[in-house]
């Protein structure tokens, strides 16, 4: 796991946390992080794999969590990110 994905990951879960009833857009959830949107997006797609966000599209897209933060653990948002890797998957050469 990159250094940073899983700062970035809590930074993400705590953002909309702090804003349960609104859809957030990764262009400001990345203008709070100052990243891309990209990597928010990227990050985004992994904790929504593992149950704790959701997301929808559109012009009032965004993402929210999929439950209340106060049933989400630090190590709910760790398990998310730890086993995936940044850019897809490695080959393995043969």
């Amino acid at each position: 796991m990159n250094n940073t994905r899983f700062a970035t990951a809590v930074h993400i879960m705590t953002l909309l946390a702090d804003s349960p009833e609104e859809w957030l857009t990764s262009e400001w959830m990345a203008g709070s992080i100052n990243i891309n949107p990209v990597v928010v997006r990227k990050e985004l797609g992994v904790l929504r794999n593992a149950g704790l966000v959701a997301s929808r599209q559109g012009k009032e897209g965004g993402s929210q969590l999929s439950r209340n933060a106060s049933e989400i653990r630090i190590s709910d948002i760790y398990s998310a990110v730890k086993n995936t890797e940044v850019l897809g998957k490695k080959k393995s050469k043969s």
